[in-house]
């Protein structure tokens, strides 16, 4: 059934646009809005180049992802051991993201 039946269908039953939403358009594009949700998650952590070309971190450093601030720590700072902690930690977060996402994409 294409979801604009679906929509008719539901219209002829006096649904209103709010239950519409909730209980069609919500349950149709979840997988969807899961994968873009966490894909975006994994390339923001990843992300190096954007937040480091145009804030360094920025105003107190207020800017920085893990990777940016990792890299501070180990080559400004000269703190090797709290940058390499920070990747320690990124790492198995970002494997879990991958292997949610790879469950929701059943590969």
């Amino acid at each position: 059934m294409k979801s604009i039946e679906i929509f008719e269908a539901a219209r002829i039953d006096g649904s209103d646009s709010l239950k519409m939403f909730r209980y069609i358009t919500l349950p149709l594009i979840k997988n969807l809005y899961l994968v873009c949700t966490i894909l975006s998650t994994i390339w923001t952590l990843g992300d190096f180049n954007t937040v480091w070309v145009l804030t360094k971190g920025g105003p107190a450093d207020s800017t920085h992802l893990i990777s940016t601030l990792a890299f501070r720590y180990g080559f400004e700072l000269g703190d090797l051991g709290i940058s390499s902690a920070m990747i320690v930690f990124a790492l198995p977060m970002i494997i879990a993201l991958i292997l949610i996402l790879l469950k929701f994409l059943k590969i």
